[in-house]
C-alpha cells in the first residue's frame, strides 16, 4: 500500500474503493491513509488477497509513470514536508520496491530456501573458473 500512497502524493488515488475521495491538506490525507493502511494489513491476510493488491500497486505506479508526460513529472509537489518534483516521487517509489526486495532476498537466503532465479554465484563462480 506504500505505492498507493506515495501516487497519492502525485495526485493519483489509485484505490478510491479502499480510501474513499481523497480530499484536503497532504498531511493529514497521508495520515488518513496510513491509518487505512495499517487496518488493511489486520485484514487482508489471505496471499490471494495480498498478491492482488500488491499486483495492483505495481501495475497503479507502471501506468502512472509511463502516461506522464515531462511536464507532469516535473511539477512540484509537497514530499514528505519538502517542495519536490513528482518525479522524486516515483524514484522514491522505486527505491521503496527495491528495499522490498533486498528484504525478500534476505529473508529467503537466512531460511536456506533459493532464491526465484539462478543464483549465479556458485555458477557464475566455475563458468569462470572453467574458462
Amino acid at each position: 500500500m506504500g505505492n498507493t500512497l506515495l501516487l497519492a502524493i502525485t495526485s493519483i488515488n489509485a484505490a478510491p474503493e479502499l480510501y474513499g475521495k481523497l480530499e484536503g491538506e497532504t498531511v493529514p490525507r497521508m495520515m488518513a491513509m496510513i491509518a487505512k493502511n495499517d487496518s488493511l494489513e489486520k485484514s487482508i491476510t489471505d496471499k490471494a488477497g495480498v498478491t492482488a493488491l500488491l499486483r495492483r500497486s505495481l501495475d497503479a505506479v507502471r501506468a502512472a509513470f509511463t502516461q506522464a508526460p515531462d511536464a507532469e513529472l516535473d511539477r512540484l509537489e509537497l514530499f514528505f514536508g519538502e517542495r519536490s518534483t513528482v518525479r522524486r516521487v516515483y524514484m522514491r517509489a522505486l527505491t521503496h520496491m527495491h528495499e522490498h526486495m533486498g528484504q525478500l532476498i534476505a529473508y529467503m537466503r537466512a531460511m536456506g530456501m533459493p532464491a526465484p532465479w539462478p543464483d549465479w554465484g556458485e555458477a557464475g563462480r566455475k563458468t569462470i573458473e572453467r574458462g
